[in-house]
């Protein structure tokens, strides 16, 4: 290519191609309703057997968007990590690892973000996570099989919360611009 020539990328886009202009259309109801059936039949015991089941997907902990799901015993590995992700660190990561893994799902489906705001979207549940970790002793908690599954119950309802939130916020993005 000669100095100075500019390629339109464009040109190479036929009319209508959804990939030069992807449509974000969220759907909101969808989102809803997916988030009320997580909210209702969230059973501990089926979370366990999956985790179970893939133990080998689970090992590897959540990770995206700028945020990461370790374990405390990980954090000596990223302590000056130059990279400025969110760590969520917990001693429970296989059962949150599991909520995002889910919320991700969902968030897919309905497309709930895009390439950008998918970042700000796991910063908040990133920052809502570790509040309420910080306010628990989650070693000893993880001694005690019925607290600890109190805890981890509860855990999700505060990042479900939190994605509630999102979504809500979003609908009103959405009626503002309309």
């Amino acid at each position: 290519m000669k100095k100075g020539k500019i390629i339109d990328i464009t040109d190479y886009f036929e009319e209508g191609d959804e990939s030069k202009n992807p449509q974000y259309i969220p759907q909101i109801t969808n989102a809803k309703r997916d988030l009320n059936f997580l909210n209702s039949k969230i059973n501990l015991d089926v979370v366990y057997k999956e985790i179970d089941k893939s133990k080998n997907k689970h090992d590897k902990k959540w990770g995206g968007a700028d945020t990461c799901i370790i374990s405390p015993n990980d954090m000596k590995k990223f302590q000056n990590d130059p990279r400025g992700f969110n760590y969520i660190v917990t001693h429970f990561y296989k059962e949150l690892s599991w909520l995002f893994i889910v919320i991700t799902k969902v968030c897919h489906r309905n497309n709930l973000y895009d390439y950008l705001t998918k970042y700000h979207f796991y910063y908040l549940l990133a920052v809502r996570a570790n509040k309420y970790i910080k306010k628990h002793n989650e070693k000893e908690l993880k001694k005690n099989h019925i607290y600890s599954r109190k805890y981890v119950k509860n855990l999700f309802d505060e990042v479900l919360d939190e994605f509630d939130l999102y979504i809500h916020q979003l609908e009103k993005e959405l009626i503002s611009i309309n």
